[in-house]
């Protein structure tokens, strides 16, 4: 082989290389569908309670990581052991109602009493919402 056609082989080869790469990269819906969880980490310490461009109105209610779990038609958010949840709002979301896209661009989690919702973008991003006596509030973070 001549040098030139060894180097076409090899440009094709690592073409070839990162089509497959891509073919294979999940989305976060994707990655919950399969594995049935994702871990979540909040963009800001705090809910907030006008979200619609930046965290404009901090609340009190502090904001927390946790995995978005899915199985069937069900799913919940789970905190680690030691996180204290004075607010009870993991406890909301026990044997969520969810509701997947059919393009699987998002995928919403909403507790099976009460309002609210957490919903996972293919991209990885989340909108928490979570409706209280004291008003709505929302926390935005990513997962992976």
């Amino acid at each position: 082989m001549r040098p030139r056609q060894v180097a076409s082989i090899a440009v094709l080869l690592a073409a070839a290389g990162l089509i497959a790469a891509h073919a294979t990269a999940q989305t976060a819906v994707e990655k919950l569908a399969q594995t049935g969880e994702v871990s979540c980490e909040p963009a800001w310490p705090v809910f907030c309670d006008n979200i619609h461009v930046s965290c404009s109105g901090p609340s009190p209610l502090k904001a927390f990581a946790f995995k978005l779990r899915a199985s069937g038609s069900r799913g919940w958010i789970q905190t680690s052991a030691d996180m204290a949840d004075p607010a009870g709002i993991v406890e909301l979301y026990q044997n969520g109602r969810l509701d997947w896209d059919s393009r699987q661009a998002y995928v919403i989690v909403q507790p099976p009493r009460g309002s609210g919702y957490v919903k996972l973008q293919a991209d990885g991003s989340y909108s928490f919402r979570h409706y209280s006596e004291s008003g709505a509030t929302m926390s935005r973070g990513h997962c992976r």
